[in-house]
């Protein structure tokens, strides 16, 4: 699988990581949306402002949080919160070249590095202003895991550093995604004795896959509490059955896996053969990785980002199978006719990509647009800092950030029955009850949303309009106008 000479490959890596970050930069282009990508992203952003000011923040699970305030305090928040997720990226493809370059080849590094790249996933946990914990894990997973397994010739140990790499990532992320992991390296000890029993006592293995079940419970207790196990076991039943009202914990379908992985699953699907005819050790590893991850993620579309260095390992080896094969079919015709015809191909796939990338931030709740900004700067600058807000749990995130103001739902399935009366209303009172049960002194929606004959007055901003329980003030600069 050797088609790179040494020097060419690491130039061609440094022209890659360059197209992947122009892909996590371009939707900066678009200037009606805010800069910072993803719910979570608003919270970290919002304490990486406590954190410039000296309020303490909790390190637990607030990814980016430190690292983007130190460079904020000798840069500028803005440029920091562009930055930091950009060089994650650039982390990763370095961690994934040395990883995969070391269990494979060097042409096998630079097509994982290729998938790492311009997968859409990818891109979205990489991309300038997603401040979320989802890049970091997943370098985490490529420079802990693979880096030890490649270094290291005892398989045991390889096991053993994985679980405590598992028990890091399990304070990082929730008690959902603790077991993901410690159920693939459970699979994985057994695959891997299946297919050297000879060399091997099982006892070891099934040994291994117990203590990883007792440590990851005993840490998850000590984490978070008795409720764990409920928690881990009422979010898979909510994903199965579409009753959770949160769309990365519900259950993924092979769209999804479309959306997401995009052109990395047909060099998935090569690669995936290759490696299954092969069954080396390395091979094994990645495939049970990579097939635990997308069958729980069909019941939990979040874990789906854990199968990213699996899948792009699998994908790169696909690429450099693809590149053989084509190359000997042809052999034959003019060189002018196989530039034209792969040019066109990564055309093709560049173009789509880049379309995909550039409408990162249009996605709805991703980033606020310019009539959401111009409501949230009113609410900061025009009413009193202690005033608490109603919305849309998904929007608490931004006024808790942008409008520095609290609000009655900084995150999570809450309040949404009474956001449903609200947005069916028909009536002025309906929303004013609500309001006054809830003890909140604004509310902030997005008409698009609205069912109903809306017809409570407020302070609009285009298609965002901001409600008083009292009579709305003066009309304020910029707005668009009083709704009466």
């Amino acid at each position: 699988m050797r088609w790179l000479t040494r020097g060419h490959d690491v130039r061609f890596l440094l022209v890659v990581i360059l197209l992947g970050i122009g892909l996590r930069l371009i939707h900066l282009i678009d200037t009606s949306h805010y800069h910072i990508l993803g719910a979570d992203s608003y919270y970290f952003h919002y304490l990486a402002k406590q954190a410039l000011v000296g309020e303490s923040t909790r390190l637990t699970g607030s990814g980016l949080v430190h690292p983007l305030a130190w460079l904020a305090d000798v840069s500028s928040l803005y440029i920091a919160s562009c930055v930091v997720p950009v060089f994650v990226y650039i982390v990763g493809c370095v961690g994934v070249w040395f990883g995969v370059g070391r269990l494979y080849s060097r042409s096998v590094a630079v097509g994982a590095v290729v998938s790492y790249t311009i997968i859409p996933l990818s891109i979205l946990i990489t991309a300038a202003g997603y401040l979320d914990r989802d890049g970091g894990t997943v370098v985490l997973m490529v420079a802990l895991v693979l880096g030890w397994y490649s270094l290291r010739s005892r398989t045991i140990l390889s096991f053993f550093w994985a679980l405590i790499i598992i028990e890091v990532i399990s304070i990082y992320w929730s008690p959902v995604t603790r077991w993901v992991p410690i159920a693939m390296v459970s699979a994985l000890a057994i695959t891997y004795y299946a297919a050297h029993k000879e060399r091997y006592k099982i006892d070891s293995f099934v040994g291994l896959s117990l203590m990883a079940c007792v440590v990851s419970a005993a840490i998850g207790v000590i984490v978070d509490g008795l409720g764990t196990t409920s928690t881990v076991g009422s979010t898979a039943i909510e994903g199965i059955s579409g009753d959770t009202h949160i769309v990365e914990l519900s259950h993924a379908t092979p769209a999804h896996l479309l959306v997401m992985y995009s052109y990395a699953l047909v060099t998935g699907i090569v690669g995936g053969i290759m490696m299954a005819r092969r069954r080396a050790p390395e091979d094994l590893m990645v495939l049970v990785w990579l097939a635990g991850t997308l069958i729980i993620g069909m019941v939990i579309q979040r874990v789906l980002i854990l199968a990213i260095p699996a899948g792009v390992i699998v994908s790169g080896i696909g690429l450099v199978v693809i590149y053989q094969e084509t190359r000997k079919m042809l052999q034959d015709l003019r060189a002018r006719t196989v530039y034209v015809a792969v040019a066109g191909v990564i055309g093709l796939v560049l173009a789509f990509t880049g379309w995909q990338a550039y409408h990162l931030s249009s996605v709805d709740r991703m980033a606020p647009n310019s009539d959401w900004q111009d409501a949230l700067r009113y609410l900061r600058e025009n009413t009193n800092p202690d005033a608490k807000v109603l919305s849309h749990w998904g929007y608490g995130y931004w006024i808790q950030d942008l409008a520095d103001r609290k609000p009655a739902a900084a995150g999570g399935p809450r309040y949404e029955s009474e956001m449903e009366t609200i947005c069916s209303a028909t009536k002025c009172h309906n929303v004013k009850d609500v309001m006054e049960n809830l003890q909140t002194d604004y509310l902030i929606l997005d008409t698009r949303h609205v069912d109903g004959d809306y017809v409570c007055s407020g302070i609009w901003f285009g298609d965002v309009v901001i409600t008083l329980r009292r009579p709305p003030p003066a009309d304020p600069p910029g707005a668009a106008h009083i709704h009466e």
